[in-house]
């Protein structure tokens, strides 16, 4: 379910690779502007070049050639992995989304009693510059031998840092639990998605953005556990509706 909302007082870019079949899968949206660094001009020759990609669902992606108006990054939090995904270009005022993943890997399950030691406690988001925080959705899986696994809505309550923008996502008492399960006849861990909601600023921006989180014997992390760029459109530009998969 949405978290509660409560208010305190007080880049990596994906690359262009190449997979099987000569598709191309990047990140981007048709027509927007460069900002004159060669990463910039080589992206927009892509958008110029390449149709968006249409997904017809997460389990059917488009995998072209196209051009994908969105950037991927994992990273390792002791046991625990971080999956993060977004929006690379956004219109001015526009809505964009985020979504940050936490995978329990089998490692963390051999602890005493995992029943109640195996959870995420807290999402931390950090926003590109200038978006205004507008929602988010927590959901948690646990893989099942034959698709699809049973997915669950979560509680939480949700805190806005006015001074960074940054924006707590924090379990109930107890955690959101992860459960061991199975992919086929392989080990997969438990999940908790957060799915973010965004409005992006009038102005043009670019800025960085990532996630890190908390939990029962998670050690303490050194910044972001995984990060991704977004950058806000000339006003006016031919660009991205805001959503990953266009």
């Amino acid at each position: 379910m949405i978290g509660h909302l409560v208010r305190r007082g007080g880049a990596v870019l994906a690359a262009l690779t190449i997979v099987t079949g000569g598709a191309v899968a990047g990140a981007g949206g048709a027509g927007a502007v460069s900002t004159g660094s060669a990463a910039g001009q080589l992206d927009e020759m892509w958008q110029n070049l390449l149709r968006p990609c249409r997904d017809t669902s997460a389990q059917y992606p488009d995998f072209g050639p196209c051009y994908r108006n969105g950037f991927w990054d994992k990273g390792m939090l002791g046991n625990y992995m971080g999956v993060y995904s977004g929006v690379k270009e956004v219109d001015p005022g526009a809505n964009a989304t985020f979504t940050a993943v936490v995978v329990a890997e089998e490692a963390a399950f051999q602890v005493a009693a995992p029943e109640v030691n195996v959870d995420v406690t807290s999402v931390t988001h950090h926003a590109p510059k200038g978006f205004q925080f507008v929602k988010v959705k927590v959901t948690g899986t646990t893989p099942t031998p034959t698709p699809p696994s049973p997915v669950v809505d979560l509680d939480s309550t949700v805190t806005v840092d006015p001074a960074t923008g940054d924006v707590t996502v924090t379990a109930p008492d107890g955690g959101w639990a992860l459960w061991p399960g199975r992919n086929g006849n392989m080990f997969a861990g438990g999940s908790v998605s957060l799915v973010f909601e965004y409005k992006a600023p009038n102005v043009a921006l670019d800025g960085t953005n990532g996630f890190t989180f908390t939990g029962t014997g998670v050690p303490a992390s050194d910044g972001w556990v995984a990060s991704g760029n977004t950058r806000v459109l000339p006003a006016g530009g031919m660009g991205s509706t805001g959503s990953a998969g266009s």
